[in-house]
């Protein structure tokens, strides 16, 4: 750690300069963080005496440094073997040889393929080793003359080659963490292509799905980019012959199994949406999506979501909004939510005792504020107005003036709660930016912090809730019907043969083609209605054979449908203004296909059951006192179970409830199938308080 004591030092040689003792105030003397290895090769004593007088008691980010010493380029090699972990060499050029020092520096970088430690030459006798010949010709950091190097100057070559070193090891840890979640992801996808050609082999009619693993990202720069389509592309493959199992008669006793992967797949879409929709913002592609919204609702949510956490540490947790606060309005609520979530989380997550107040009140938009947001796709009518307040640690004004700046953390903060990347507030910041509206924060040290901003909001009329189909399936067509026919242009064989048995199962007249120069030639011969295309063949895309067809005159048009593995509606609009009638995304559900059928062509469906789709079954919401019936270990395991967010120790506890409470039992599965074990929680904390400690 740089010490402003050393801005009184004489700016004198190292090798003449006399110990301070001021150097060590401030200093712990014994610190309990790893200590930065520093190598020290030379042949001169005085050289290795004078460093460690210079250096000896300074701090690096809180670390002291550990000095080693060779006095030779054989014995810096014996040390170097036995400490890989070396942060910084500072090595003498002419020892034992007058190129001892340069072909150490040969042995570390060729020898032990060591990139990380950071290389910094001192010689005496530059006329051995010019200077511009050793930068150009070796792998070296710096470059320094003894008589030259003072003790400023060794410390600042210190701290910048000790900053270097730092931020290697955390690229190298970050690419480490990328390569085991990418190798995590590549098992568990042939781990579910494993299950699926066991079941599949049980069934002659079905192809074995056998797919390659995705490729090695070749470059890391490009690894969000690349992202969308290596990831969704196998998910399309794993969710959609999911859904196209599930339609075997012969394979119903695996109904639960293939809900679970179906249900496990979405989740994994919907964290590989997240990230890549993070990944946008600093680029300035995050696009504004507005739909209308239940606000009252989102409102209650949040309350339901962190009252459990804020009553957990004691807290006393408000939501207040008045009676006028609109019911419905337009706005973007997945950014809506995801600043809000951020901003409780902090407040929560900082203030020790005390409270944390989240208000919210509207005012109309006046007639010369209409236009106020010219791109924001809606007539404003309302300001929404949110203040989060806590009676946490505060922030410093020093403080205040970075604190949405990213990987910035206030420093009282960090004295209660050692984690977090400092993003959150960064990203929220911009979110609420792009929504139309400026997040600030007014706060003082020790009596807490308020952060608040405002967004224009349209006016809407409630929600239409269209009548839920999960428990219903189509299972053929209308009688009294054309026969439609459907074109399949897919490149990879086992996304073109899923999508084509399934639609042959349900009673439509199918045909495949492998490529943009098969579906031209079956286009022109057998003139299907409608045509699902990919986009990414190899030889000639879909854009390519889709511009050909839309611009023929000699045959009937389709309708051409884009099945993409974009992610973001930005790429979407791209792939409608190049001639597409429409686009789904992959991986999709068969419900997305038969419905846009539906819109194209007009075609009517039978379903299983009654023949029309029924909504599921629904109960009342849960309440506490239902639940009394389980015994105190049993509300224990299962409210740990939930604590740990583990949805497959949660259903075996589940199955153990008693036979009479299967409804119960059933609503509780569903919470934990949709990740909801914050209701969970809710719903056993004043139970477990109850009944209090285990015994």
């Amino acid at each position: 750690m740089y010490n402003p004591d050393d801005s009184l030092m004489p700016d004198t040689p190292i090798f003449v300069i006399e110990d301070d003792p001021s150097d060590s105030n401030g200093q712990t003397s014994a610190s309990v963080l790893p200590a930065w290895k520093v190598l020290i090769v030379d042949d001169d004593p005085e050289v290795h005496e004078a460093t460690l007088l210079a250096c000896g008691s300074f701090e690096f980010e809180h670390k002291p440094l550990h000095l080693l010493s060779a006095y030779s380029g054989d014995e810096a090699k014996a040390i170097l073997q036995e400490h890989p972990d070396i942060a910084l060499l500072l090595l003498d050029v002419v020892m034992e040889t007058s190129q001892a020092g340069l072909e150490l520096v040969q042995y570390v970088r060729q020898t032990l393929n060591n990139q990380m430690v950071r290389i910094v030459l001192r010689t005496g006798q530059p006329g051995e080793a010019p200077e511009l010949d050793v930068i150009r010709d070796y792998d070296i950091n710096d470059y320094r003359l003894k008589v030259d190097l003072t003790r400023q100057r060794l410390l600042a070559t210190v701290i910048t080659t000790l900053r270097s070193y730092r931020d290697l090891v955390a690229l190298e840890t970050t690419n480490q963490a990328l390569d085991t979640l990418y190798n995590q992801q590549k098992a568990a996808t042939q781990q579910i292509e494993r299950q699926q050609q066991d079941l599949m082999a049980q069934n002659q009619a079905l192809t074995i799905a056998k797919r390659q693993a995705v490729e090695a990202n070749q470059a890391k720069s490009v690894f969000l980019g690349n992202m969308s389509h290596e990831l969704r592309t196998p998910l399309n493959a794993v969710l959609g012959y999911t859904q196209l199992l599930a339609r075997e008669p012969q394979l119903q006793s695996f109904t639960k199994e293939l809900e679970t992967i179906n249900r496990c797949g979405k989740h994994l879409l919907a964290l590989i949406n997240d990230i890549l929709e993070l990944s946008r913002i600093d680029s300035g592609q995050v696009i504004l999506k507005v739909e209308r919204v239940n606000f009252h609702d989102l409102l209650t949510t949040l309350k339901e979501i962190w009252m459990a956490k804020a009553q957990h540490k004691g807290l006393v947790y408000q939501l207040e909004w008045g009676p006028d606060l609109p019911h419905y309005v337009r706005a973007d609520v997945g950014k809506l939510r995801q600043v809000l979530m951020n901003l409780l989380s902090n407040a929560i997550k900082f203030t020790e005792q005390g409270h944390v107040t989240f208000r919210i009140y509207q005012t109309t938009v006046a007639p010369e504020e209409v236009s106020v947001c010219p791109q924001l796709p809606l007539t404003p009518h309302y300001w929404l107005h949110f203040e989060v307040r806590d009676s946490g640690p505060g922030i410093s004004v020093r403080e205040l003036e970075h604190i949405f700046h990213p990987f910035i953390q206030g420093e009282q903060a960090r004295t209660i709660v050692d984690e977090g990347t400092g993003l959150g507030l960064a990203i929220s910041h911009q979110f609420v930016a792009l929504m139309g509206g400026d997040l600030s924060v007014t706060s003082s040290v020790g009596t807490g912090s308020c952060f608040q901003f405002s967004i224009p909001v349209e006016q809407a009329q409630a929600c239409v809730k269209k009548a839920l189909v999960a428990t219903t399936r189509v299972t053929g067509l209308a009688p009294n019907q054309p026969t439609y026919r459907i074109l399949v242009v897919d490149d990879q064989s086992d996304h073109c043969s899923f999508l084509t048995q399934l639609l042959c199962m349900v009673g439509f007249d199918v045909q495949a083609a492998y490529s943009g120069e098969a579906a031209i030639a079956l286009w022109q011969d057998w003139h299907p209605h409608l045509i699902w295309m990919d986009i990414h063949m190899e030889g000639q895309d879909g854009y390519e054979t889709t511009q050909q067809i839309k611009a023929s005159v000699s045959a009937p048009i389709p309708i051409i449908i884009a099945l993409t593995a974009v992610a973001f509606e930005a790429d979407q609009d791209k792939v409608l203004a190049l001639g597409f009638d429409d686009c789904v995304r992959k991986p999709f559900q068969e419900a997305e296909i038969f419905e846009k059928l539906a819109t194209y062509l007009e075609v009517e469906y039978l379903y299983d059951g009654s023949g029309q789709p029924q909504p599921p079954e629904s109960y009342p919401p849960l309440t506490s006192e239902q639940l009394t019936f389980m015994t105190t270990d049993q509300l224990q395991h299962l409210y740990d179970a939930a604590v740990s967010l583990d949805p497959n120790r949660t259903a075996s506890l589940l199955a153990e409830l008693p036979a009479e409470y299967e409804v119960i039992q059933t609503q509780l599965m569903s919470l934990s199938d949709n990740f909801r074990f914050d209701i969970i929680i809710q719903l056993l904390d004043p139970l477990i308080k109850k009944s209090g400690p285990r015994r």
